[in-house]
């Protein structure tokens, strides 16, 4: 709940009718950060949200899933929230950033297209990749030399990054790890992509003092 508002909004105003509605649900949700920029005394983060709400006076319970905005400020050595913004995640697929080849051959059939994000299975851990490594196996398959090509799905046999979400709970929100194989550019997305999700057994945890 906002603990300031425009005054000129009227601030009390606001913060009572903040105070009623939540005195009248009950949520039930999880935060991930997916990003974090600071620029000086402004902060800006993105965050994704799942989770359910529940109406005290019916019972009932609604899924929620969105994603948000917060801009920070730092003001007198703290920092304060100085706008939020959301919107729900669905149905509206997000889009992401994946390099794909186009058919087999060689590097200039390489190709940045915007794909959907994939979405959490159970017993899978959602990645944002920071890095990916460059093998020979994946030349191999880029020129169609192991008999089997997706158009369709990123390529990138491994990659690092931060954990997204981990429905299982082994992996913190944030969590560095890395991760190969398990599918990745045969039956799901390579780490040629912004965002990746693997099988858990595929994940282990790193330390490191690099940052994106």
């Amino acid at each position: 709940m906002p603990t300031e508002a425009p005054s000129g909004l009227g601030s009390e105003g606001i913060l009572k009718s903040y105070e009623y509605v939540f005195s009248q649900i009950q949520l039930n949700i999880k935060f991930f950060i997916e990003e974090i920029q600071v620029e000086g005394n402004m902060a800006f983060a993105v965050t994704s949200s799942k989770g359910t709400t529940l109406i005290k006076a019916t019972g009932d319970t609604i899924p929620e899933a969105n994603r948000e905005l917060f801009v920070f400020e730092k003001l007198n050595g703290e920092w304060k929230i100085a706008r939020y913004m959301f919107n729900k995640t669905e149905p509206r697929p997000y889009k992401m950033k994946a390099i794909i080849a186009t058919k087999p051959g060689g590097p200039e059939v390489l190709k940045i297209v915007e794909t959907e994000e994939p979405k959490t299975q159970t017993g899978e851990v959602k990645i944002k990749v920071r890095a990916f490594g460059l093998n020979k196996a994946e030349s191999y398959y880029r020129s169609g030399a192991y008999g089997i090509f997706n158009s369709e799905l990123a390529l990138g046999y491994e990659a690092v990054g931060e954990v997204i979400e981990d429905s299982s709970g082994t992996f913190e929100a944030g969590q560095k790890v890395a991760t190969a194989m398990g599918g990745m550019m045969l039956a799901r997305h390579g780490g040629y992509a912004e965002f990746i999700t693997v099988n858990l057994n595929n994940v282990i945890k790193i330390d490191s003092i690099l940052s994106s």
